[in-house]
Parts: C-alpha cells; sequence; structure tokens
C-alpha cells in the first residue's frame, strides 16, 4: 500500500482540491466552492469541523479529500460526520479512504466522539471502498465507523 499524508485543507490548496470537490458536486462554481470552504475551515471551528485532504507521500497533488462536522446524537451521543468523501488513484483508491478514514479516528477522539458515520450518496462510486476500508478498520480501531446511504432525489 502505498503512503500518503492527511492534513486539514488549507486556504492556500482551495484551488487545487477543486478538481475533486468536483467529483462529489459536479455542477459547483470555483467561487462557490471557495467561499464554502472558506467557511468550514475557519480556524475558530477547527475540530468541530473541518475539511481533511490526502496526498501522495511522492507527489504534491491532491488526491482525496473529506468534510467532517462533530454533532450530538440523541442515541449515540456525539457524532462524527463524514461526508463528501472522494478519492482518485487509477491503481487503489481504497488506500487513500483508508488513509483519510484512519485521519478520522483522531478528530472524532478530539471532539469526545465515539462514532464516525461516513454519509455517502447511493450509488456512489467509492462506495464499495468505503466498505472495504471499514472492514479493515472494525478490529483496528477504538471508533466505530458506519456508513449512513442516502438516496438521490
Amino acid at each position: 500500500m502505498r503512503d500518503y499524508f492527511v492534513e486539514p485543507l488549507s486556504a492556500v490548496s482551495l484551488a487545487s482540491a477543486y478538481p475533486l470537490i468536483r467529483l462529489a458536486a459536479p455542477g459547483i462554481a470555483l467561487a462557490t466552492w471557495k467561499r464554502q470552504a472558506k467557511a468550514v475551515i475557519d480556524k475558530r471551528h477547527r475540530g468541530a469541523k473541518g475539511i481533511l485532504i490526502a496526498r501522495p507521500a511522492q507527489r504534491p497533488y491532491i488526491c482525496g479529500m473529506v468534510w467532517y462536522r462533530a454533532e450530538f446524537d440523541l442515541v449515540k451521543g456525539r457524532v462524527l460526520h463524514a461526508y463528501n468523501l472522494v478519492a482518485i488513484d487509477l491503481l487503489d483508491s481504497e488506500a487513500i479512504i483508508l488513509h483519510l478514514m484512519l485521519a478520522l479516528g483522531p478528530v472524532a477522539r478530539l471532539n469526545g466522539c465515539v462514532w464516525v458515520n461516513i454519509i455517502m450518496p447511493d450509488g456512489c462510486a467509492a462506495s464499495k471502498d468505503v466498505h472495504h476500508a471499514a472492514d479493515r478498520l472494525a478490529s483496528a480501531s477504538a471508533v466505530a465507523h458506519c456508513l449512513e446511504v442516502g438516496f438521490a432525489a
């Protein structure tokens, strides 16, 4: 498995991340993306919400991204919701997804969450890779990962 660095998205990387977000939201304009992303990565909210990006260890380009937000759930307590998960690799997108999911664990613990709820749209190309990565993490993680599949309107 290749090595990837996972880090919070910074304001200087917004344009570099734009092609990836277009996979999740094909119709989003660059100005809209920048406005929404800046609101999410605002340092006043760091930790409770944000965007993580993945980069190959040997390359500078962004190959994966996931948004997250910590919220209270009446049944589960604090839950870290992860959405807009995208990964691009010609050979192994699952490895990128695995690295992003592993990085969500410490973010969840920092926010007092014992659950990471990964929200995927129905029919999402990455859903199979997310299921495989979740299976691989099931025994190795102190944070439980669960999948919630939404249905397209």
